[in-house]
């Protein structure tokens, strides 16, 4: 069984060997957006939230990286980057929490920018040209 978690940006400095390798992987992806560095200033910083995702050992196997945007209509939990082994076992669970923290905080949907096989994973509806999203339950529209 996984758990899965966030992680206060004071405690991130601690558990960052643990997660460089899945930096290390999220880089590249960034198309030049981001370098290690910058990914983990928005973590220190509070820009964006760490989820940790660990086994029954308590070995980290995968992190997600999101963020709340603020739009003029709409509060949305952007979910930026994800990276990890053995997805299958936790990325249920993680977007089920991930969904009910977005609820808790005020957001009306989440949305990701990432590869063609998150769209059926999530059950993403088109937004725009450049992500997905997947309106969130318990919210009513003002």
């Amino acid at each position: 069984m996984t758990q899965s978690s966030i992680v206060p940006p004071d405690y991130i400095r601690a558990i960052y060997p643990e997660i460089e390798k899945y930096f290390d992987k999220l880089v590249p992806i960034t198309n030049g957006r981001y370098i290690k560095i910058d990914l983990l200033h928005d973590l220190l910083t509070g820009k964006q939230h760490l989820w940790i995702i660990t086994d029954d050992e308590e070995y980290i196997i995968g992190i997600v990286m999101t963020e709340v945007l603020h739009y003029p209509r709409k509060k949305i939990l952007g979910i930026q980057y994800c990276s990890g082994e053995r997805l299958n076992e936790w990325m249920d669970s993680t977007l089920e929490m991930l969904e009910n923290w977005a609820l808790d905080n005020e957001c009306e949907a989440m949305e990701l920018t990432g590869r063609k096989g998150w769209v059926k994973k999530l059950a993403l509806q088109e937004q725009m040209r450049l992500g997905k999203q997947r309106q969130l339950a318990g919210l009513k529209k003002q």
